[in-house]
């Protein structure tokens, strides 16, 4: 075991040390994980998300949501085969490129410790170290002043109870953050995402653990932190999406839309801001129209692929037209 070698090295000073815009492409991506090959997780996924926008993954448990996040920080690449999706067979052809894409530069070409150094992840439950706020903040960041800290902590929502405490920056927050509260760990974590300040901000079911208050704070902080950068995420509460520019709705590992406009599927159409809000939850159980309808200003472009799944990219705010 200790002769093995990773087939993806975050250590190997190889490949392209490139400055991301921020926009990121599926194409045409199949993936399983190495323990279950014969369960694809994407079944030829397209998808492309332009730089400085905020998208939204939903769908059910298991449909790919988190696995997408996962192959955005590459730690795992796509794989190439026979796919069976339902009762169908799809062949991944030679000549097509399962990758993912960062301002159209495949994702595998990059150094990988210069692309990570480029995107924050912000999970359910924070990973804190019994250390200092101010060494939990600063982690993975050379040399960061005190202002820069501060700042960061003032963005997340976290600078006013930190200011609160006897030590401060100072305070000890015990293992895994035990000295802390769900909201402020998870504000302590966001602080350490924004310190970076990434191009891609990664969110995954950030304020799912939270109650109700927690959640409306962590929530400001959050939309502070995506400004001016890409940001997805992943979410079962409507409150955490409501404001996003895209929603994409993944089933069986790939992107699943009803548009409102269903006589005609390649019709770019407005969506119904008066149905924003019917239900308190996304649900896998929920009405085709609901996933068509949980957010104004989204737009869903959709273009047959050749290899029978769809390639959806952002369309500029327009009125429903032919």
């Amino acid at each position: 075991m200790l002769r093995e070698k990773p087939k993806i090295d975050s250590l190997s000073p190889l490949g392209k040390t490139i400055t991301l815009q921020g926009s990121i492409r599926f194409s045409r991506l199949f993936f399983s994980y190495p323990v279950s090959r014969r369960n694809m997780v994407l079944t030829g996924i397209n998808l492309k998300i332009p730089a400085g926008k905020t998208v939204a993954f939903v769908g059910p448990s298991g449909c790919g949501k988190s696995t997408s996040i996962q192959l955005i920080e590459r730690f795992y690449d796509p794989v190439v085969g026979k796919v069976v999706r339902m009762t169908r067979l799809f062949e991944a052809m030679p000549s097509y490129k399962l990758q993912s894409l960062f301002d159209e530069e495949d994702a595998r070409e990059l150094n990988l410790k210069h692309l990570r150094s480029q995107i924050s992840l912000v999970g359910q439950e924070p990973i804190l170290f019994n250390y200092s706020i101010r060494e939990n903040i600063a982690y993975g960041v050379e040399n960061p002043t005190d202002k820069e800290i501060e700042d960061a902590a003032k963005l997340s929502n976290a600078h006013s109870f930190i200011a609160k405490l006897p030590n401060g920056y100072n305070t000890i927050v015990g293992e895994r953050g035990g000295m802390l509260s769900g909201g402020q760990k998870q504000r302590i974590a966001i602080a350490r995402a924004v310190i970076r300040n990434p191009k891609i901000l990664l969110l995954d079911e950030a304020t799912s653990a939270l109650d109700t208050e927690s959640e409306k704070i962590v929530q400001e902080a959050l939309e502070r932190a995506r400004e001016g950068r890409t940001c997805i995420v992943i979410a079962h509460r409507l409150s955490s999406i409501q404001n996003a520019d895209l929603i994409v709705v993944l089933k069986d590992g790939n992107v699943e839309i009803r548009p409102c406009c269903v006589s005609d599927p390649l019709r770019t159409v407005e969506l119904d801001e008066t149905k924003l809000g019917a239900r308190e939850e996304l649900s896998c159980n929920a009405p085709d129209e609901y996933y068509s309808t949980v957010t104004p200003a989204a737009f869903f472009t959709t273009t047959p692929s050749l290899v029978g799944s769809k390639c959806y990219e952002f369309s500029n705010p327009i009125t429903e037209s032919a």
